[in-house]
């Protein structure tokens, strides 16, 4: 919408007359982890990831006047592992830490400014509150560093672009509210 009339003709002559396909595949996913509690009341957990990213089946399409390209992303498998520790303060809170690492699933010179997904770092720590028998409160804060995201593509009739982030993290905060009953 809002095209001006000669975008409309040219439009109509040339890919309006066109039938294309954009697929996306979500990649499975297979994980493992354990989870151990002392007697003391402290836990550790460790997960491991394996996604096949390799499969997943995003395309990009270039519009032009009477064009349409696409092209199939080029993937890798992510890995990932996660590790988190908890112990008791007293009878009604529990701190815990944790930390996280997943690999990227596109190398630097597949990545496109559309889908700029790098490895990711994480950290985080947390609190549970023993409201009552019943009820447990938690929050947790994670920071993530989402790495540069480096990209470098060659952009029909413009050239190449190139760039990466100068800053690329994101926070989470969460919180909780779980009925043991």
């Amino acid at each position: 919408s809002g095209l001006t009339p000669e975008r409309e003709d040219a439009l109509e002559d040339g890919i309006r007359s066109k039938e294309f396909d954009l697929e996306s595949e979500f990649p499975q996913t297979l994980v493992a982890g354990i989870y151990h509690e002392f007697t003391d009341g402290r836990s550790a957990t460790l997960d491991v990831a394996w996604i096949d990213f390799s499969q997943y089946g995003l395309t990009s399409a270039t519009v032009g006047a009477t064009t349409i390209e696409l092209e199939e992303g080029d993937y890798e498998d992510i890995w990932a592992v996660s590790a988190g520790f908890s112990w008791p303060l007293d009878s009604q809170w529990t701190m815990r830490v944790g930390a996280a690492y997943a690999s990227s699933g596109i190398e630097d010179e597949n990545r496109t400014f559309a889908f700029r997904l790098d490895r990711v770092i994480g950290a985080g720590v947390g609190a549970e509150y023993q409201w009552d028998k019943d009820r447990v409160i938690g929050f947790n804060l994670s920071y993530y560093d989402l790495g540069e995201g480096q990209v470098e593509t060659d952009i029909p009739q413009v050239g190449t672009l190139s760039g990466e982030y100068g800053s690329n993290y994101a926070l989470g905060l969460d919180f909780t509210l779980r009925w043991l009953r």
